[in-house]
């Protein structure tokens, strides 16, 4: 349903980053029918509070912490669990194909990092009136997709065709590798085992035709179709998981603002921790 001017629309925000999180909070909280319900900085979290809390729209940041479930994967349980919520999702990454992706399975809009903080609100309240919001350059290049990038001077043009052949799970074993995680970090990451996930890497290596990690790493920059920005298709790791097509485009697997090694994935929120004033799932970082 679309919201009437003088109905609070009940806003919940799903961001890792503290300064992101204070940023929307100050936004939000300026106009006067929204309602701010929820800040969080796990999807964890947010689940937990969306089992009591009613939430009408989520903004919601497309990459967590590494340990955390994020991507397509939340997007999926979300929709599926919550088929009356809408969702704004916002990433650094803007390509069309990644954006493309995200509304296929079921986001209500994307609002790009790279836009201006004024882009937000019109971008819920075209969300609310239950329209697809889409900034009008992406709008435009989703349905004008620029022609495949010619292939570099002596490379095997058949691997940007073999792309397509990649699974999503594939596609996504190949991201996280490329930026830096090792085989068992991305069996951690997706819970699965070592032996599955090098299985993945080998095969995806079979499907584009290369056999080393040095030949991936030359490569790497032909994988993404629009820009040098990398934009990956999240895999769907759980049971039931969908198979779709994985295209070109590698997305950062984690931030480069992620914690030390010492960090540790679980976070509180109890309420004798809480600042007092903060919003529920407010954490202090």
């Amino acid at each position: 349903m679309s919201f009437a001017v003088n109905k609070l629309l009940r806003i919940a925000v799903l961001d890792d980053h503290a300064l992101i999180r204070m940023a929307l909070k100050l936004q939000l909280q300026s106009v006067a029918d929204f309602h701010l319900v929820g800040l969080y900085a796990s999807s964890g979290e947010l689940i937990s509070a969306l089992r009591d809390t009613e939430v009408d729209l989520l903004v919601l940041d497309y990459q967590l912490q590494e340990c955390d479930l994020d991507g397509l994967r939340l997007i999926r349980l979300l929709r599926n669990k919550y088929p009356h919520l809408l969702i704004l999702v916002s990433s650094a990454t803007e390509t069309p194909f990644f954006v493309k992706q995200i509304i296929d399975v079921g986001a209500n809009g994307f609002l790009g990092k790279s836009q201006s903080l004024d882009d937000l609100i019109p971008a819920i309240r075209t969300v609310a009136s239950k329209r697809l919001y889409l900034a009008p350059l992406l709008a435009f290049e989703l349905h004008h997709p620029p022609p495949g990038a010619a292939p570099e001077p002596g490379a095997d043009s058949s691997m940007l065709m073999n792309l397509e052949a990649l699974s999503p799970k594939e596609n996504e074993v190949l991201r996280c590798f490329l930026d830096g995680l090792r085989i068992t970090q991305i069996a951690s990451k997706f819970s699965r085992s070592i032996k599955t996930i090098s299985g993945q890497k080998q095969a995806a290596f079979r499907k584009l035709g290369i056999r080393t990690d040095a030949e991936l790493f030359k490569v790497q920059r032909r994988l993404d179709w629009q820009t040098t920005r990398q934009a990956p298709p999240e895999a769907e790791w759980g049971p039931g998981a969908a198979t779709g097509q994985a295209g070109a485009g590698l997305e950062k697997c984690h931030k480069a603002s992620t914690v030390s090694a010492s960090h540790t994935c679980s976070r509180t929120d109890d309420a004798q921790d809480r600042p007092q004033g903060s919003l529920p799932g407010e954490v202090a970082d």
